[in-house]
């Protein structure tokens, strides 16, 4: 250019040649029309928007920096090379402006939008395992999550209320039985093992009062006495009770009075070779206590007896309400419990150390004590009529008959409300979570089971004989008693002395009533046994029907 200043032209004209002469050098000098660089993109002023590409028409072209949710990308045209902003795509994000790449969404988060300026924790019931997902992941049919932002499918367990029986890796999710707390993720090996890999809290365990096998530790049945079965982990029992649903004790052990454990059959074997031959002499001297000399007035010996008559019917009672499957408060249950052995619970006195743990060897055995009772009553009647034979003492006088019915009679009139409740009991079946059903009194026995249609016929047959049988001789004696005053037939009116020993001469009657109403308690305890409200408002009934009656 200097030496065109030698042709004596201005500097301007010089420059103007230069420049039409020389546009090849300066053309690469003048700015791209939307050139713009990295981070930046090309923005149009007028539409107030990024472009994707140059547009000719639009002379309001600049360059912005990207912002947040963009990035900054290389554009080459047959102009050159510039660079756009583009949103950032569903699995990524970018917070900041000015960002030349997109990040990808973490484990645990997701993003299905684009554009983002950051991600999105998994909800409950999913989780993301990669990194840049679009959607997370669901956990399998029936489980679920814990918290936001699972990174795992380990972290999916099946829901509060149900176990996982498949193996390691995989789900079975299952619903838990009454009885068995399952809180989240709970597995089987977890309830096996009494441990669980996320913490004490997520273990799942048996509630106190419930048992379930080693064999099957879902199959949940309900102990009765609840504080036989500890609960915790499957096979766990109280105190030396072992078998099914901790209902007996180890061989040469027996059930204890005071708890719920075991103790050696010891003395519970001297205590009967003592308890069996005072019970046999006591029912001898009933014989002359209950046939004594009737007198006009009462006597302190007559209230004595009447007190005694009235207490065992009140704890016949008791202790049928025991039996029902009421929650009672725990101060009555405990009561109640002590008072079982008029209904002839005689497991707390070590009864299975001369039967054995075989529930069916033990009710046959309390099945036969009233037989027995009056086959000795019977025998010994014989017995002083041989003896009476042999020898001719003055004071000695041989039992009659008639007294001896009658001391029979007294027996199983107070007895009445046990007998009718041991031959019911093969029928008082109560219902486990798992739908089978076991005798309340003997729970290790399973209703349906060989050996209870055993116990059944028993206690129907004991329930026919004496319970019904005696209910019909009373019956008989109480239609005809009138007739056979009037006829002189003294004998026949001893042998029933018992119907009148508690009641005005007006209202012998009042027996049956007596009868009918320990025959029907038992009976509510039957028709309700997995019915408890039905059970109380039959009992509430029969009470009610019996006070009115007796008022």
């Amino acid at each position: 250019m200097l030496n065109q200043l030698d042709t004596g032209d201005s500097n301007f004209d010089v420059a103007c040649r230069w420049l039409k002469e020389n546009e090849a050098s300066w053309s690469s000098w003048l700015p791209e029309r939307g050139k713009c660089f990295s981070q930046f993109g090309m923005y149009s002023e007028r539409t107030e928007t990024f472009l994707m590409q140059r547009n000719d028409s639009d002379s309001a072209i600049t360059c912005r920096a990207c912002p947040s949710g963009f990035y900054s990308s290389r554009l080459e045209d047959d102009q050159g090379i510039t660079f756009i902003c583009l949103p950032c795509g569903s699995g990524s994000f970018q917070a900041s402006g000015a960002a030349t790449l997109c990040n990808r969404c973490p484990v645990g988060a997701y993003q299905n939008e684009t554009a983002s300026l950051s991600c999105n924790r998994c909800p409950v019931g999913a989780y993301q395992d990669v990194e840049g997902g679009s959607l997370c992941k669901m956990c399998p049919p029936g489980t679920s999550t814990r918290l936001l932002g699972s990174v795992s499918i380990s972290d999916c367990g099946c829901e509060a209320g149900s176990i996982n029986i498949a193996k390691s890796g995989t789900f079975e999710c299952v619903r838990c039985m009454s009885g068995l707390d399952c809180p989240f993720s709970s597995t089987l090996e977890d309830l096996k093992s009494g441990q669980s890999s996320n913490g004490p809290d997520f273990v799942p365990r048996i509630r106190k009062g419930y048992y379930t096998t080693l064999e099957e530790p879902l199959e949940v049945l309900q102990c009765r006495p609840e504080s036989s079965c500890p609960g915790g982990a499957p096979g766990r029992c109280n105190k030396n009770l072992v078998g099914t649903l901790c209902a007996v004790c180890l061989e040469g052990e027996t059930q204890t009075l005071t708890s719920s454990g075991c103790e050696e059959c010891g003395a519970a074997v001297v205590g009967w070779l003592f308890v069996i031959p005072v019970v046999m002499g006591f029912l001898v001297v009933t014989y002359y206590f209950t046939n004594l000399e009737v007198v006009t007035q009462a006597t302190p010996f007559k209230a004595g007896v009447m007190t005694s008559a009235i207490a065992v019917s009140a704890m016949q009672a008791l202790a049928l309400v025991g039996l029902m499957s009421v929650k009672w408060p725990t101060t009555f249950q405990g009561v109640s419990s002590n008072v079982q052995i008029v209904l002839l619970d005689l497991d707390g006195m070590g009864l299975s150390c001369l039967s054995g743990s075989d529930p069916l060897a033990r009710y046959l055995m309390v099945v036969f004590i009233f037989p027995a009772g009056l086959i000795w009553i019977f025998m010994f009647w014989s017995f002083t009529l041989a003896l009476a034979k042999c020898v001719k003492w003055r004071w000695f006088k041989p039992w009659k008959l008639h007294f001896t019915l009658n001391t029979a009679g007294l027996g199983m009139q107070l007895g009445y409300g046990t007998m009718a409740a041991v031959a019911m009991k093969p029928l008082m079946c109560y219902s486990h979570p798992n739908a089978r059903q076991s005798l309340i009194t003997y729970p290790n026995l399973f209703c349906g089971e060989r050996a209870h249609s055993v116990l059944q016929v028993a206690g129907i047959s004991f329930l026919t004989i004496f319970v019904v049988g005696f209910f019909v001789i009373c019956s008989y004696a109480a239609y005809n008693m009138p007739r056979w005053c009037t006829s002189g037939q003294r004998e026949r009116l001893q042998s029933f002395r018992f119907f009148m020993g508690n009641f005005r001469f007006d209202c012998y009657w009042f027996i049956l009533i007596v009868l009918l109403r320990g025959f029907s308690f038992a009976l509510a305890v039957v028709i309700g046994t997995n019915v408890p409200p039905a059970q109380t408002t039959l009992a509430s009934l029969i009470l009610t029907t019996y006070a009115i009656l007796q008022s």
